[in-house]
């Protein structure tokens, strides 16, 4: 049986039940301080010049910190890293203590282990959309980390795809001039 719901009824539920039903990547975004949010609203947006994206709630601590850096590396977590993806999205703890995270080469922001790749960025454009804020960042510097299977976010629940085994070595890392 199929549902509907008419314009009139949209409820954060029914909004919930249909967007979840899109699978999509699990990130942390990191800037400086260090400060750090779980976010699945991240998108590549343009290969010239590279830019990505990424919605943050309108009401995030973490999310106006971000903004207000200007700076983001987007850590890209693999099947094993939903402790991590858990942490970062939960309010009022101290994301980082005990964390192990060394630099991004680029911009020097927080890069954890457990990622598949990252991506750092620069902040170029802050749109606010409903109750959240599109951040449009030009990528400074990417790389892949190692193989495996990304975290995923499906019908309110973390999963995972089956892996990709290539060799992190072989996969090409480039940083782009600022």
């Amino acid at each position: 049986m199929t549902r509907t719901w008419a314009p009139e009824t949209f409820e954060t539920g029914a909004l919930k039940a249909v967007f979840g039903t899109f699978t999509t990547g699990v990130v942390i975004v990191t800037t400086r301080g260090p400060t750090g949010l779980t976010c699945q609203t991240f998108c590549p947006l343009s290969l010239d010049p590279p830019l990505v994206g990424v919605a943050v709630a309108g009401d995030s601590s973490s999310g106006a910190r971000l903004r207000a850096e200007g700076v983001a590396c987007f850590n890209i977590l693999d099947r094993t890293a939903e402790p991590l993806a858990r942490r970062f999205g939960t309010p009022g703890v101290n994301r980082f203590t005990g964390l192990d995270w060394r630099p991004s080469p680029v911009l020097g922001l927080p890069l954890l282990d457990r990622t598949l790749a990252w991506v750092e960025a620069t902040i170029t454009d802050d749109i606010t959309v409903g109750d959240h804020h599109l951040l449009v960042a030009r990528v400074a510097g990417l790389g892949a980390s190692r193989p495996g299977s990304p975290l995923t976010f499906f019908r309110g629940r973390f999963q995972s795809l089956p892996g990709d085994e290539t060799p992190a070595d072989q996969v090409r890392r480039t940083d782009f001039e600022r």
